[in-house]
């Protein structure tokens, strides 16, 4: 995962500054060519040639070759199983942190107490310390009192979170694979220099197939439409 986060912070970084310093009049002051030309700087051009078909309309004109529409679609795809894993594994942390807090909000408050304590409460509040030394007062008194119920439930957590690395692994693989493997072969990818470009470098393979593309902005008044030829 560290990994993960040296290869996407200098990205992020490049994207930020480029679009923070670019001036209103820039790309005609059209916020999504200024968008697309900052990934471009990070990540390596997404699309061969990218343009705005009318000065007043919404309709763009987009070339890409078929590495990098297939390197968009592979982006997409994986991004999609690694949501849907970590959304489940959010989700199984989450009910097991509930069992966790019925747990340790048993265990900090006796049954004679009026005022019952809540650890969500305290951890609300910032109180950690004083969570922590309850904990431990209140296992330190259920273990004189049963033992063996008590250290079976403390297994059984510790056992229970323990075992979720596994579904963490699991997403930190995808993560790898999407970030170290896809986006930054892609961008490390032969390179060859391409006028549409003014000169900058541009990923080009599987021959002079190009793949043109014309598309509305999201939002624009009409249908959404697509045209692509080859």
């Amino acid at each position: 995962m560290n990994q993960v986060v040296k290869t996407l912070k200098p990205m992020n970084e490049v994207v930020t500054e480029f679009v923070s310093s670019a001036s209103k009049s820039d790309f005609g002051g059209d916020r999504v060519l200024l968008q697309m030309a900052g990934l471009g700087k990070a990540f390596g051009p997404l699309f061969n040639k990218l343009e705005k078909l009318e000065a007043d309309g919404d309709l763009y004109h987009a070339e890409l070759t078929r590495a990098q529409l297939a390197s968009i679609a592979i982006y997409y795809r994986e991004s999609m199983s690694l949501l849907q894993i970590g959304a489940e594994s959010r989700l199984e942390a989450a009910d097991q942190a509930i069992k966790d807090e019925m747990l340790i909000d048993s265990l900090i408050n006796k049954p004679s107490d009026e005022d019952q304590l809540k650890s969500s409460d305290m951890i609300a509040m910032c109180q950690h310390e004083d969570l922590i030394a309850k904990l431990a007062a209140g296992i330190r008194r259920d273990m004189r009192k049963n033992p063996e119920d008590l250290s079976m439930l403390l297994a059984r957590a510790l056992v229970n979170n323990t075992s979720r690395l596994q579904d963490d692994t699991r997403v930190i693989s995808l993560f790898k694979d999407l970030v170290i493997g896809e986006i930054t072969s892609s961008k490390d990818a032969k390179k060859t220099q391409d006028p549409a470009f003014n000169g900058k470098a541009v990923t080009t393979s599987m021959g002079d197939n190009v793949i043109k593309i014309h598309f509305q902005r999201p939002g624009a008044a009409k249908p959404n439409q697509a045209k692509v030829s080859v």
